[in-house]
């Protein structure tokens, strides 16, 4: 038996790869920094990951 040949277009293959990657990319990161500048100031910023719900958030069906 002659062996199967799948020909891919490389659209297809990429988009493929871009499907795979895409869970990674969509992860945030716990916390970073980043430096906010104005023409005269420099504030470096630090922001966190937190949740703001409460233990009693609840979602009603």
């Amino acid at each position: 038996m002659p062996p199967i040949v799948v020909r891919l277009c490389p659209f297809a293959l990429l988009l493929a790869c871009l499907l795979c990657l895409a869970p990674r990319a969509l992860a945030q990161p716990a916390s970073f920094t980043t430096t906010i500048s104005t023409s005269t100031e420099s504030v470096v910023v630090n922001f966190g990951h937190y949740s703001i719900r409460s233990p009693n958030f609840n979602v009603l069906v």
